[in-house]
């Protein structure tokens, strides 16, 4: 098992036997977008919010890296998950999991690079080298269908230099490791001022749908109602306020049928 099991004080690698202990103990496995003290930061209002207002004690949990939350998925180590949407949409319809909610945020993601870059549009990038999240995240999709309508194709007029999280991408360019980078729009605007200032932004991805939180296959109904609600209400909430991902909403089929084609990177 490749979990890795987080609270705000401690974050703990397990390996083996990760038990939930009482029946009401159950899993929120979050995809490792950025590192795990910022998914601590990111979500623990949420949380919190979820074992007050629920009789059960939900813990945030995520993996090491995307491959491996990826085969947790599948082998269905997670009671709960926070996911990007396309992954969300393929474990949906290959392995049955339960809608829960969605952020209310949509993902997009920001090219970067330094203020004193002769980069200025898209179209600047060739030859160059690009720093972005691994190929299966929705921004590294996001970025390679819009590169491809400027004819910018990897290995051929421009060099990608993938990284583990969005948030490493910006620490590459800063770092001159690459001309550009490609991070989520919300990392960006959470950025220190000190980095941000050393940075410029060239364009904006096309968006895409937020979070996805579904229920693994076999979960009670009544636990994922009250679950549903539970997030909800966090909506008015005074940490809703600041939440990243601004709330959550119930989950449209017109959005779920609109990441069929993103979803096809996991088959």
């Amino acid at each position: 098992m490749n979990t890795l099991i987080i609270s705000t004080l401690s974050i703990i690698l397990s390996y083996s036997g990760f038990v939930h202990g009482a029946n009401n103990a159950f899993s929120l496995g979050v995809f490792p977008y950025v590192s795990t003290s910022k998914l601590i930061s990111h979500n623990k209002h949420v949380i919190k919010h979820i074992n007050r207002t629920t009789k059960y004690d939900v813990s945030l949990v995520t993996a090491k890296n995307a491959p491996s939350y990826v085969s947790n998925l599948k082998n269905f180590e997670y009671d709960f998950i926070f996911t990007p949407p396309h992954l969300a949409r393929f474990v949906e319809k290959q392995f049955a999991y339960q809608r829960v909610v969605m952020t209310s945020h949509n993902i997009r993601g920001v090219y970067l690079t330094k203020q004193d870059s002769a980069i200025h549009t898209l179209k600047d990038l060739q030859n160059k080298k690009l720093s972005l999240g691994p190929a299966k995240t929705i921004l590294h999709q996001l970025t390679l269908n819009e590169l491809n309508n400027y004819n910018i194709v990897p290995e051929k007029n421009i060099t990608l230099q993938i990284v583990n999280t969005h948030n490493n991408a910006i620490y590459d360019l800063l770092k001159g490791d690459s001309d550009a980078a490609v991070t989520g729009v919300k990392i960006w605007q959470k950025l220190a001022a000190s980095k941000k200032s050393q940075l410029r932004q060239i364009s904006l991805t096309a968006p895409s749908s937020g979070f996805i939180i579904l229920a693994k296959p076999g979960m009670n109904k009544t636990i994922i109602k009250e679950l549903q609600d539970s997030l909800l209400a966090f909506n008015k909430t005074i940490a809703a306020k600041t939440y990243l991902f601004n709330g959550f909403q119930l989950l449209k089929e017109n959005d779920m049928r609109s990441l069929d084609i993103h979803a096809k990177i996991f088959e």
